[in-house]
């Protein structure tokens, strides 16, 4: 499920901005820094709606581009530029699957060492 919503996402990504041939490098953004913002906009996408809560995507997508310093139009520049070289973007796009699965396994053994902690100590109160 996850992975397909992550394919459909990247396909709009591709379809949903138009390549431009007349545009320059200026102003690009680094291929890491793409890929840290790439990743961080897959998983806000992958937020179900009613886990949102009070916070709307957009106002999420805002606050990343905020926290890295990076406009709007900045990263499209670069997305664009990056998808002309599809062999490379393919790569780009594997690095940010790689980072989102490793962040998911830093998160999971959180949660794993937090449910020992609480269970842990459930047993000692009942022990009490």
């Amino acid at each position: 499920m996850i992975r397909s919503n992550y394919i459909l996402f990247v396909l709009l990504l591709f379809t949903g901005i138009s390549c431009n041939d007349n545009e320059t490098t200026k102003d690009l953004i680094s291929e890491d820094r793409y890929v840290e913002i790439f990743s961080q906009l897959v998983v806000i996408n992958q937020i179900p709606d009613e886990q949102l809560e009070e916070a709307s995507r957009d106002s999420m997508i805002d606050r990343v581009f905020e926290q890295k310093d990076v406009t709007r139009d900045q990263f499209n520049r670069s997305h664009n530029y990056y998808q002309r070289q599809p062999d490379r973007q393919i790569h780009r796009i594997a690095r940010v699957e790689e980072k989102i699965k490793s962040e998911r396994d830093e998160f999971q053994e959180r949660l794993n060492e937090i449910r020992k902690v609480q269970s842990d100590s459930t047993v000692v109160s009942d022990t009490l």
